[in-house]
């Protein structure tokens, strides 16, 4: 007994009598083969049931047997059984036909855990019949790998702190597909925070109840991840002493996929979300709309009305930031740290007290755009005419009053040659400058009355939300851009010509040398 199904065997039997008699015998035996136990998964209402497949002859040809977790081992008399587990386990099923045997193992891993409001983390087991009372209580016996099933809409009293290293979903259950919600309760400051492993928010909602609290909402923090995925909003976080009434990144990576973060207020800067730490923020999809960064009594704060950066960086490759509203940056508000990446998405529409700063107030030194493939610096720029490669865009005389001309001239490095780039939009990945003259700074370059007409005249104005203002860049070879208008014309150096006080106007977009320049 005891030997291995489908094994060959050599067998000798031998008899002595210790001295000099012996008589030995040689056989040999091949044992027959057992096909071995297979297993099946399936997660119901009362946890994971495992359905164990034995060959056909339990009872008769075969002896059938199982033992779960240890246990004592059970005897099955049909070719299918089915075994249930609440936790974790292991499962060993074995098949003998009384001289030879086979076995299988399967370790049972409970990857879906339930919460409810009415369920109970003391009696709960975490199923969908007898879910657990809280996140906090699914995520510390949740394996490292695991989804987080919100049943229905949750009152949370307490913060969730998410401290292992483990890739945890949480989304909702529902039958008839129902967004759930976990509702920040009165007593409650921070609702998650975020120190260690992955956290995915998918179809679930945040709701921050308009509690009043001195930190923000979520917090991610060290190498800690979130990724906000469709159909999870953050909305009703306010915030009275701390950055970021809904999201802050004290270091951490953040990716909103799909997600919609709206109506939150910060009584100091970043109406929605602040980073800083090397935080790094990355908007692929989704929609950051409604939010405010007010001003406390007397601090004269209230940057960013969705986004506050400090020291950080920022990667936009889709979503919407729209109708946020903040003292200053109405989108985004960055420090000269921070690190903005533009190759998509949209930010127009939001508000401040600085028009200029409607939607984005950049001081930094690394603005990418990828649309131009060109990295925006803090300083001031000439434009210059491919045409010879050495006149500049001019303003007349020095002046600093609407309707200045913009003419091409010889390269004095005057102030009226000098003009500073600020990103003032995007929309669908295009980002769209303001072109102030340095002169005072207070004139931008300007198509007249926003006239989209080829030869409309090119002229320097005070800032306003006229369209005229509004000029990207389209990369060219050989490090030239064209410079183009919102309108649809672009800046263009009448009839080639490079001679000092030449017109420059706005022109039906052609590509030619005399709509080329270099940005120095």
């Amino acid at each position: 007994t005891g030997l291995k199904q489908g094994t060959s065997y050599n067998i000798q039997v031998r008899v002595t009598n210790g001295v000099d008699m012996n008589s030995s015998s040689n056989t040999s035996a091949d044992t027959s083969v057992i096909d071995s136990p297979t297993f099946s998964e399936n997660i119901d209402s009362d946890g994971i049931t495992v359905t164990i497949t034995y060959p056909e002859g339990c009872g008769s040809t075969y002896t059938c047997t199982y033992v779960k977790d240890n246990e004592e081992e059970v005897e099955v008399n049909i070719s299918t059984t089915e075994v249930s587990f609440e936790d974790d386990g292991i499962l060993v099923a074995k098949v003998s036909d009384g001289t030879n045997s086979t076995s299988s193992s399967y370790t049972v891993i409970r990857y879906n855990l339930y919460v409810a409001s009415y369920g109970s983390d003391e009696t709960g087991k975490g199923t969908i019949e007898e879910p657990y009372a809280t996140i906090a209580k699914a995520y510390a016996e949740a394996y490292q790998t695991s989804t987080i099933y919100v049943m229905d809409d949750i009152n949370a009293t307490d913060m969730t702190s998410f401290d292992e290293n483990k890739n945890i979903t949480l989304t909702s259950y529902s039958e008839n597909g129902d967004i759930n919600s976990v509702i920040k309760g009165s007593s409650v400051d921070t609702l998650i925070t975020v120190k260690n492993g992955n956290l995915n928010l998918k179809n679930i909602t945040i709701n921050g109840n308009n509690v009043k609290s001195t930190h923000s909402t979520l917090i991610v923090e060290s190498e800690a991840v979130i990724n906000l995925m469709s159909n999870t909003t953050l909305e009703n976080c306010q915030s009275t002493n701390s950055d970021g009434a809904a999201l802050r990144l004290q270091g951490g990576t953040v990716t909103i996929d799909g997600a919609t973060i709206t109506n939150n207020t910060s009584a100091t800067d970043g109406g929605a979300i602040f980073v800083y730490g090397n935080g790094n923020l990355t908007i692929n999809d989704g929609t950051i709309t409604n939010n405010k960064a007010t001003s406390s009594a007397g601090t004269g704060y209230g940057l960013g009305g969705a986004i506050i950066a400090f020291a950080s960086y920022i990667n936009i490759t889709g979503g919407t930031i729209s109708n946020n509203t903040a003292i200053d940056g109405g989108g985004i508000w960055a420090n000269s740290d921070a690190y903005i990446k533009v190759n998509g998405g949209t930010i127009d529409n939001n508000t401040s007290n600085k028009i200029i700063n409607n939607n984005i107030n950049y001081g930094g030194s690394n603005f990418y755009d990828g649309n131009g493939d060109y990295t925006l610096d803090a300083k001031a720029k000439k434009i210059v005419t491919a045409e010879n490669d050495s006149s500049v865009a001019d303003v007349y005389q020095k002046a600093s009053k609407n309707g200045t001309n913009v003419q091409i001239y010889n390269p004095t490095g005057a102030t009226n040659q000098q003009w500073k780039l600020i990103p003032a939009k995007i929309i669908d990945g295009t980002v769209y400058y303001r072109f102030q003259s340095q002169v005072n700074g207070s004139q931008y370059m300007y198509v007249e009355a926003s006239n989209p007409a080829a030869g409309t005249n090119v002229q320097t104005w005070e800032i306003g939300s006229w369209q005229g203002q509004f000029w990207s860049l389209e990369k060219q070879e050989d490090n030239y851009y064209m410079i183009k208008s919102i309108l649809g014309t672009c800046l263009d150096l009448t009839g080639h010509s490079v001679t000092n006080g030449n017109n420059v106007q706005a022109w039906t977009c052609t590509a030619d040398t005399n709509q080329k320049w270099s940005i120095e």
